[in-house]
């Protein structure tokens, strides 16, 4: 008595052609209804993906003029202590917000070639 045992496996988002038509032989059209459903799931997947990307744009783009008004806000103030007669402590606003612009600057470009630099490793493997 001899006894083999066939396991079959595959890795991706739709099966192979081979288990499809065996699909379809046991319930006619089901090949048919699993590619669409792929289809409809990658359209949602892409759609998605677009909403995180815009969204992402649109909270970077509001974060930048809120930096703005308060940077101006601060130099303004600072201004406004120098015109009634405390140079120092107006120039001590006015450096400090100009360095906290700097410093955000800064702090950020290192972010995104960090970002980079983990994408390059993963993609690459290095």
């Amino acid at each position: 008595m001899a006894a083999q045992q066939v396991l079959e496996q595959y890795s991706g988002p739709i099966p192979p052609p081979e288990m499809l038509r065996g699909f379809d032989e046991v319930v006619p059209g089901s090949a048919e209804r699993v590619l669409a459903r792929w289809e409809a799931q990658s359209k949602h997947r892409q759609q998605m993906e677009a909403k995180v990307v815009n969204a992402n744009i649109d909270a970077q783009r509001r974060g930048s003029w809120q930096g703005f008004v308060v940077a101006m806000f601060g130099l303004g103030v600072a201004a406004y202590l120098a015109k009634l007669g405390y140079p120092w402590v107006a120039g001590t606003l006015a450096g400090g917000d100009l360095l906290a612009l700097v410093g955000v600057f800064v702090y950020g470009k290192r972010e995104q070639r960090r970002e980079r630099e983990q994408k390059f490793n993963l993609m690459y493997g290095r």
